[in-house]
């Protein structure tokens, strides 16, 4: 959890955070393209008891994660982005006891 978890091969990271606890929103610089060649792909590790709530803002996708303690749980979603947005975020909501890392990107 000290590294921000790694996207496929070949894929530009928009963003990636490290260790956080807690809620965070974690801000796509440049926003996302309706003309890009790829999905967009999150990939979300987390540790610790309770889960976490992943939103994708402004298009709305959202998933969840339920996280265990001792034991790093992954999700890795892709959606491909239909309009294009200036500005755009991923929210993610978390108890303070559960440790999270995630990597944004094409």
């Amino acid at each position: 959890m000290t590294e921000a978890p790694e996207l496929e091969v070949g894929q530009d990271v928009l963003a990636q955070v490290a260790s956080v606890r807690g809620s965070r929103v974690v801000e796509l610089d440049g926003g996302i393209r309706k003309s890009r060649k790829r999905p967009l792909s999150i990939m979300v590790n987390c540790q610790g008891r309770g889960a976490l709530k992943v939103t994708v803002r402004p298009i709305g996708m959202k998933f969840p994660l339920a996280c265990t303690e001792g034991r790093v749980q992954s999700a890795y979603n892709q959606i491909e982005v239909a309009e294009t947005h200036d500005e755009a975020s991923v929210k993610v909501v978390g108890a303070s006891g559960v440790r999270w890392s995630m990597a944004v990107g094409w």
